[in-house]
């Protein structure tokens, strides 16, 4: 999993590096060159691509990568993104979804659960935000297991049309009953049907405990969506899904869920 994210991040950066090196190379050298030769400056344009390129001048590649990721999200990007909001009313919109479900402990004896998980989201050109709780509690006294997990993640959007939209996001997830933090990462992708009636959404999550050398929290999961209401530019939809999640080193699940979601755009 780490190795998916880790290629997937390479692929953004080259993504924003296609949009820096074209911002910066377009239309300015000519004027440049020009300016030196009336005013008898050295032309050190040579030299300094050289430099550049082999990393001298005072560059890195953590420095190169930095200004990539920025450059994706304040640059072109996501200027280009906001410009076409009006067509793509997705580009600039606010969800809200209440899931509810339940889920079955893989292991034995084999528990059942009562799963919860509100989640809100808020894009805007190129960047997204989601935060999201789960609420897991046994429906077996004899086995009193609750678990209570809170995450936070700040994201990019790469949105090709009001239809399809991939994202990717890093951030927090917090276990409320061990009061931990864990880094967490989101890789995830909305494909819409028939303009956006249907909406099927695969997601991947993944928090990691790196003083356990191991997993903290894990979901895999896809989700469908269809919408039975539409003014304006409200929008609400029915959800049904299901996934595969893992709490720590203890439990893993399978839950099936429904509800509802409050799409404005």
């Amino acid at each position: 999993m780490k190795r998916v994210f880790s290629v997937l991040l390479a692929v953004i950066l080259t993504f924003g590096t296609t949009y820096a090196q074209k911002g910066s190379t377009g239309g300015g050298s000519d004027k440049s060159d020009k300016n030196n030769k009336k005013n008898n400056v050295p032309d050190t344009s040579d030299k300094t691509n050289k430099e550049d390129e082999s990393g001298g001048g005072g560059g890195s590649l953590l420095d190169g990568s930095i200004f990539n990721v920025v450059t994706l999200i304040t640059g072109k990007y996501h200027k280009s993104l906001l410009a076409k909001s009006r067509k793509v009313p997705i580009i600039t919109s606010f969800e809200l979804t209440a899931d509810a479900g339940f889920a079955a402990y893989s292991g034995k004896p084999m528990i059942g659960y009562l799963n919860a998980f509100p989640q809100v989201r808020l894009n805007y050109g190129a960047y997204f935000a989601d935060v999201k709780i789960d609420y897991l509690k046994s429906l077996d006294d004899a086995y009193d297991i609750k678990m209570l997990n809170a995450s936070g993640v700040l994201g990019i959007n790469l949105v090709g049309s009001q239809n399809f939209r991939a994202y990717i996001g890093a951030g927090l997830n917090y276990n409320l009953e061990t009061k931990l933090y864990y880094p967490q990462a989101m890789l995830g992708a909305d494909l819409g049907l028939m303009k956006r009636s249907i909406v099927i959404t695969p997601e991947l999550t993944y928090a990691y405990d790196f003083n356990e050398s191991a997993q903290a929290y894990s979901e895999y999961g896809i989700r469908g969506a269809f919408r039975f209401f539409k003014s304006g530019s409200l929008n609400l939809y029915l959800n049904a899904g299901g996934d595969y999640r893992i709490y720590g080193l203890d439990y893993d699940m399978i839950h099936f869920y429904g509800g509802i979601e409050m799409l404005i755009q």
